[in-house]
């Protein structure tokens, strides 16, 4: 990997906690604070081949969760799409609680029982507790995905859940209790529409956070097709068997309503099976732009103009919209991800079996296709891939990569007979600018097998190391502890805006090496990514061996930039905007 001083270029975006309400940078936090690295103590290379690098810890969790999609026994396309999670600490005590999608009832009928989505606290040391009752979150839609951000800045989480169907805006009243305010905030979209993905991002840096929805395919009872498998048994049919449909684009008018801005902004120009979906300023221009993947077809790019409400669609122009080949491939989970250490956020996406998943890195103002340079293509050809997320596994200072997977279609070879739609996920870990597959050395967590959907990632147990979360339709969910401590540093970031967007989405943090006062390793906040699921805001760098990174310059949302120096290695930084010292922007 590049560097520079002691510091590795390369960063992981971690999932901690974001907590409620704000303090300004102190020596004394009015905030919980994470619990010191337990991980610390080094392993020698034959413990750390002995040990497993990840526990699986749902047993003994009090997580009871069944994701069930209602097999109706008509193959209704919904049933095998869904569903997604949102790490979130809704009740500000500085653990991460987990929110998790369910199925249930399909929409406009009678088929299955309407199950509520759950909420869980986080009680510490693995232990959790169903707080939907109380907590008001417990929607009852045929769910997909969820994202979760503080809309409407009043200090805490707030919750975006999609649907085959209605969406759902669940605002927190600062107590850990939600409101339905769908209806008055006016997102709730169309009433036929399967919504899969959803972003908060300031288009317009006003400092609220607007939102974009993808849309998948219209659905309804009886629109679903007879379709066989190869091996001609009733199976599930394409999406090109379906008519998609148009995303949805929502103005944040700062007063907790939103403005649907899809044909100001020119996004109704385009129909078609939209899946994943991340902001990007790809071209440096300071607002963020739009990339959306699409189901088999080509994936868009949506150019911000400048004012947030005029896009341009431009994926062709740039080199993203198709493979090297000029082929569309599946495109189901996506992530943003500055691999090369060049500033320039690089694109990695997953794919059905035998497509393999697709890396474009972002060079001169445009994207490459450069999968096999970087060894992320190979080994995902007998997979069909969703959730994925890129995180340092050690905090050695590079990335490394978990993919989820499961099957689509009842294509063989079955892995598991008694679940032929199961495949295992992949743990990859780089070493020498090539990711290596080391699920082997995850086993038994990675024995499991499952139709795996939805993948978060965060620091469950405050220990310094990311944690993972998994969820699998029609299955349990799966709590991955990390145990790939090694003792190296790290630092962590959370932002709190103030005339910007409370959490800071979208803004710049570059990591300061001491000795040279200057940029280590740049990212940028970003809340959702992957599959249907979402990340808390918080950054951190790992370090390795590194010492001397004390600092962070902060580039927000508007343009205004400001460093804060002196901070102590192995923690979480709860930075408020104001609070640091301002710097003088270069033009």
């Amino acid at each position: 990997m590049r560097m520079m001083g002691d510091l590795h270029r390369n960063i992981t975006i971690a999932l901690p906690l974001l907590l409620a309400g704000g303090c300004e940078q102190t020596s004394e936090p009015a905030v919980p604070a994470p619990r010191a690295n337990s991980a610390a103590a080094p392993q020698t290379p034959s413990e750390e081949r002995a040990a497993p690098l990840f526990v699986d810890r749902i047993d003994g969790s009090g997580i009871d969760f069944v994701h069930d999609p209602t097999i109706s026994g008509e193959y209704f396309l919904p049933e095998e799409i869904g569903s997604g999670l949102a790490l979130i600490d809704v009740d500000g005590d500085g653990d991460l609680d987990l929110y998790l999608v369910d199925g249930g009832r399909h929409c406009g009928t009678e088929i299955g029982e309407l199950r509520p989505n759950v909420l869980y606290r986080n009680d510490g040391d693995w232990r959790w507790t169903d707080v939907t009752a109380e907590s008001g979150t417990g929607d009852t839609g045929y769910g997909m995905g969820v994202a979760a951000a503080d809309y409407d800045n009043d200090g805490d989480q707030d919750l975006f859940i999609t649907n085959v169907g209605r969406n759902v805006l669940l605002r927190n009243d600062g107590t850990g209790r939600f409101e339905d305010v769908t209806a008055a905030a006016g997102v709730a979209g169309d009433e036929g529409n399967m919504s899969l993905s959803a972003v908060f991002v300031d288009l317009d840096r006003d400092g609220y956070l607007d939102l974009y929805v993808t849309n998948y395919i219209v659905w309804r009872e009886g629109v679903d097709s007879t379709c066989f498998s190869p091996g001609g048994v009733r199976d599930y049919c394409p999406p090109s068997m379906y008519r998609g449909c148009v995303d949805r684009l929502y103005r944040n008018r700062g007063d907790g309503t939103f403005e649907d801005m899809t044909s100001i902004a020119g996004i109704d120009l385009v129909a078609t099976h939209s899946m994943g979906v991340v902001a990007i300023d790809f071209d440096h221009d300071g607002d963020e732009d739009l990339y959306v993947t699409c189901d088999g077809e080509s994936n868009l790019l949506w150019v911000n103009q400048g004012d947030g409400w005029r896009f341009n669609e431009e994926a062709g122009l740039f080199g993203c919209a198709v493979n090297r080949d000029g082929v569309s491939e599946a495109s189901m989970g996506i992530a943003c991800v500055d691999i090369d250490g060049d500033g320039d956020e690089d694109l990695y996406l997953t794919h059905l079996a035998a497509e393999t998943h697709t890396f474009y890195e972002s060079r001169n103002g445009s994207f490459d296709d450069r999968t096999t340079q970087y060894g992320l293509g190979y080994w995902s050809l007998p997979d069909t891939g969703f959730g994925l997320t890129f995180f340092d596994a050690e905090n050695d200072g590079d990335f490394d990569l978990f993919v989820g997977n499961g099957k689509v279609t009842l294509q063989p070879p079955f892995l598991d007979p008694d679940h032929p739609y199961a495949e295992p996920n992949r743990l990859l870990i780089q070493e020498d600018d090539r990711f290596i597959d080391r699920s082997a050395d995850a086993r038994p967590a990675l024995d499991h097998m499952g139709m795996t959907r939805g993948v978060a990632r965060g620091d469950l147990d405050g220990d310094g190391l990311v944690d993972l979360v998994v969820t699998n339709n029609r299955g349990r969910i799966q709590l991955l502890q990390n145990r790939m401590g090694r003792g190296y540093h790290w630092l962590g970031v959370r932002l709190e805006g103030t005339t910007d967007n409370r959490d800071g989405i979208g803004a710049t943090i570059a990591l300061l090496d001491r000795q040279a006062d200057a940029p280590a390793a740049t990212a940028r906040v970003r809340v959702h990514s992957g599959y249907l699921s979402s990340h808390e805001p918080v950054l951190r760098f790992g370090l390795g061996e590194a010492s001397d990174a004390r600092g962070v310059e902060v580039t927000w949302p508007s343009g205004a930039v400001e460093r804060f120096s002196d901070l102590a290695l192995d923690t979480i930084h709860h930075l408020r905007q104001g609070s640091g010292t301002p710097v003088e922007r270069q033009e």
